[in-house]
Order: C-alpha cells, then sequence, then structure tokens
C-alpha cells in the first residue's frame, strides 16, 4: 500500500468514532445521535398512530416520495402514491389492535440513518379472525430539510404469525 493509501486509511479509522457521535450533515449542521433517534422515534410514533387510525394518507406521509415499502410477498410498493394505495388497500380488508417497534440499533452517515429493528403487530382480518405478526425491520430514513427524516426503504420480514 502506498503512503497516500496508508494516510488515507489512517484518517477514516480516526474519523470514524467522531461520525458516529456527531454525524457531520451536507449542510455542515451537526446533530447528536440521539436527537437524530428521537426525531426518528418520533415518526415511528406518527407511522404507528396512523395505522391504528387506518389512516393510510398519513402512514404514506412518514414515506420519502421516492420512498420505497417491501412488504413479504408483495412486491416493491415504489414511491408514496404506490404506498398510500396498498395501505388504503389493506386497511380496508383489516383493522390494526395493537403495534410496537423496537430499534435494536443506529447508524447516521451525512443525511442518511440506517436502523435495525423489530416489530410485533396484532391485526383483526375480515372473518374477525385475530392474528399477531413478529418481525424485523430494516430501514433507511433520508433527512429532508432541516430536521425531517422520511422512510426512504422499509424492509420488513414476518416472523412466524400466532393466531387467537
Amino acid at each position: 500500500m502506498s503512503r497516500t493509501g496508508i494516510r488515507q486509511a489512517s484518517v477514516l479509522m480516526i474519523s470514524a468514532p467522531a461520525c458516529a457521535l456527531h454525524p457531520k450533515f451536507l449542510d455542515g449542521e451537526t446533530m447528536t445521535k440521539a436527537t437524530v433517534r428521537k426525531q426518528i422515534e418520533r415518526n415511528w410514533y406518527r407511522y404507528r398512530q396512523s395505522l391504528l387510525n387506518g389512516d393510510a394518507e398519513g402512514m404514506a406521509q412518514i414515506f420519502a416520495e421516492d420512498g420505497i415499502l417491501m412488504e413479504p410477498d408483495t412486491e416493491d410498493l415504489v414511491g408514496r402514491d404506490e404506498i398510500r394505495a396498498f395501505a388504503r388497500e389493506a386497511l380496508a380488508t383489516m383493522r390494526i389492535q395493537a403495534m410496537r417497534n423496537q430499534t435494536r440499533e443506529i447508524a447516521i452517515y451525512k443525511n442518511v440513518a440506517y436502523e435495525l429493528g423489530t416489530f410485533e403487530e396484532t391485526l383483526t382480518l375480515e372473518e374477525e379472525r385475530t392474528v399477531t405478526y413478529p418481525g424485523r425491520y430494516f430501514a433507511v430514513w433520508k433527512r429532508e430539510g432541516s430536521n425531517n427524516w422520511k422512510l426512504h426503504r422499509l424492509l420488513l420480514n414476518h416472523l412466524r404469525p400466532r393466531t387467537s
């Protein structure tokens, strides 16, 4: 490895921990990881409330205009309009009784945050059957504007459902 290559690698190794604590955004603003996490948690709350209230529009607004929702056993839903239509159709055939999610880890780099977590949702289906789906998710959040974080990509993985 050349001296230049070694110097570049050293700079990356030294600067990486500082980025994790206080990510520098493209516009020069510095935010703490805790602040970003709080904003993302606020969006998850709005996401959950929208679904619990049967509000497809509110759920879709959490996504970036070019967001992608990847649900199990479906084609990717690309863009807010497709996500809204999917949510509207799904909410017409089921009622979400309870929903929670837990962030396991989050990493922030410039205007993007990567999140790994788990979730559980309890649904009542058309035939009045109640199903609880545990699962995991991977989310990519994109910063739009000064403090506005939108879901850029959301991949959901349902585990074996429990019925009652």
